[in-house]
């Protein structure tokens, strides 16, 4: 499942960047402008060296959500919220990536949580954004289901 650019950049605007090498700086770019394989390319081949930063697993899972991969971002994203519990932003992602996966109660869960952090404003409104896309996975389901009955 797709989503829009305003969830990259607002990930990327509440997201400090003072972690950022120079790798995830230009992974970044690539990804902002919509050059997912590009961006794959350059962080795939350090998953084995660089998993368990924090920094990497998040843009990584990102570039592996918007690249369709999101049963690979979840364990990225997993990763990071490893290291970083609280990070806001890897939890918008990670509820991002359940919703791709059909997974909406997980979804929920992780964008209440983020909910409770008292985010920025922008950030707020993806939550509330995402919560809507969850119920209406939830009654597509549901609809689904009373038609197969």
């Amino acid at each position: 499942m797709r989503f829009s650019s305003l969830s990259i950049l607002i990930a990327s605007l509440s997201t400090p960047l003072v972690w950022a090498d120079d790798v995830l700086k230009q992974a970044e770019l690539l990804l902002n402008n919509k050059q997912t394989v590009q961006a794959y390319d350059l962080l795939a081949p350090l998953e084995d060296d660089r998993a368990g930063e924090s920094a990497y697993d998040y843009l990584y899972g990102m570039v592996l959500l918007e690249a369709g991969e999101p049963s690979r971002a979840a364990f990225a994203f997993e990763r990071c919220l490893g290291a970083e519990p609280n990070n806001g932003p890897c939890r918008v992602q990670m509820a991002r990536t359940h919703i791709a996966l059909g997974e909406t109660t997980s979804s929920r869960k992780e964008l209440e949580t983020v909910k409770e952090y008292n985010p920025p404003p922008q950030v707020q409104n993806l939550v509330v954004q995402y919560l809507g896309i969850t119920k209406q996975v939830e009654d597509n389901k549901k609809r689904q289901i009373n038609h197969f009955v």
